[in-house]
């Protein structure tokens, strides 16, 4: 398709910032760039700017229920919520985090699914903790990303602070630069390629000693294509780069062809 931002006569642009958001009625809003103003049945703000979205609960008293909202990032998609604590969250494209709109009581409890980024408001009194693929993710104040796009595996990756990650095979404490991947068999705690883990949020793809197959998935959810493969794909070939998130060509490597194609862009392949 034609697209008027970088000239391009056939490509498919990157993802834009874009998500649904599920109130606590079950009544559906689309959110983009554009400025907006709700409020939730409990009397709750909601302001959207920038692509971004950001609760305001202080005028309100702690005694009502608790209403939870649920954000729903589409492929090629991407958003960034403020909870009411003030506790920054980055979603990445087919991710989802579930959330209540005043956090009550003594702790502080998200789920995610897919793939997201948190910046953690400090709170001794109030942990913060997040639920993904049954793991307990368990915070006070810190930078960290999860993955867990795959059912039986999570990837926690620890920036700043401290985190505790609490799975049906274990718990393991993490410290900064280490993270954490939990499967129904274990959780091992290694080194973490911290570049690696955020690139997406920073609007870079990072790709190091990855299979083909696991770079065109994370393709396919932020452009919004599908990949075939036209031969039995050699699972011995890794393939090492890291490109801006603009359109960038990404042509066929040997047996595989998208249905479309891709942008390209300056980056280094390794």
């Amino acid at each position: 398709m034609a697209d008027d931002r970088f000239g391009y006569e056939n490509d498919v642009l990157p993802g834009s910032a874009r998500a649904a958001l599920i109130l606590s009625n079950g009544k559906t809003i689309q959110l983009q760039d554009g400025d907006f103003q709700l409020e939730e049945q409990d009397g709750t703000r909601l302001h959207g700017d920038s692509g971004a979205l950001r609760y305001d609960d202080a005028h309100l008293s702690s005694g009502d229920a608790t209403l939870y909202n649920t954000l729903r990032v589409p492929i090629a998609g991407t958003y960034r919520i403020v909870l009411p604590d003030g506790t920054a969250v980055w979603l990445n494209a087919a991710s989802e985090l579930r959330f209540p709109v005043r956090f009550n009581g003594d702790r502080r409890t998200v789920a995610l699914r897919g793939e997201g980024y948190f910046e953690v408001a400090p709170d001794a009194q109030k942990p913060f903790s997040v639920t993904a693929n049954g793991d307990t993710i368990q915070v006070l104040g810190t930078s960290f990303n999860i993955s867990a796009y795959e059912p039986a595996r999570t990837t926690t990756t620890l920036v700043s602070g401290k985190v505790a990650v609490a799975a049906p095979k274990g718990r393991k404490a993490l410290e900064p630069g280490q993270q954490a991947v939990s499967t129904p068999a274990s959780v091992r705690v290694s080194a973490g390629d911290m570049e690696k883990a955020i690139a997406w949020k920073n609007g870079y793809f990072y790709f190091s000693n990855e299979s083909l197959p696991d770079i065109m998935e994370q393709l396919s959810r932020w452009y919004g294509v599908s990949v075939s493969y036209e031969e039995k794909v050699n699972p011995g070939v890794h393939i090492g780069a890291a490109s801006a998130g603009k359109p960038a060509w990404v042509k066929s490597w040997n047996n595989c062809s998208c249905s479309a194609a891709i942008a390209s862009a300056s980056g280094a392949a390794s």
